[in-house]
């Protein structure tokens, strides 16, 4: 068997890297043993009415975790709003009304005309 300080001339960069391990493994075993671990402390009070002497902030983005698009399957002016921002909706809810002149006077003109082509194809097949 071989002398274990032969070993270590003969692999110097090993030896170096291993020894170099130790050292480094020694310093964070000892300079963490002598720091003792931080305790969180909360502190209670009851809650009363007043001035809000503290605040906290943050930065980073925000973002809702349900969203849904709403469609209309006419177009036309909003009239009247029926819910407001935060309000809990539902299936069926009415949320907006719309202008309906527009919707009645076409409904209305498309009635006479389907009046109209009523009358001339009585008109014909009475002939």
């Amino acid at each position: 068997m071989a002398n274990p300080i032969s070993i270590i001339f003969r692999h110097k960069k090993i030896s170096i890297a291993v020894f170099a391990g130790i050292l480094i493994g020694v310093y964070f075993i000892f300079s963490s043993s002598g720091k003792s671990a931080s305790v969180t402390v909360y502190e209670y009070d009851a809650a009363t009415k007043g001035n809000i002497v503290q605040s906290v902030s943050g930065s980073g983005q925000v973002s809702v975790t349900d969203q849904a698009d709403v469609k209309s399957k006419v177009a036309g002016d909003v009239t009247v709003v029926k819910v407001s921002q935060g309000d809990l909706v539902k299936a069926g809810d009415i949320l907006v009304q719309l202008d309906s002149t527009d919707a009645q006077k076409s409904s209305a003109r498309r009635t006479d005309e389907f009046r109209q082509r009523q009358s001339f194809i009585s008109e014909i097949a009475a002939g």
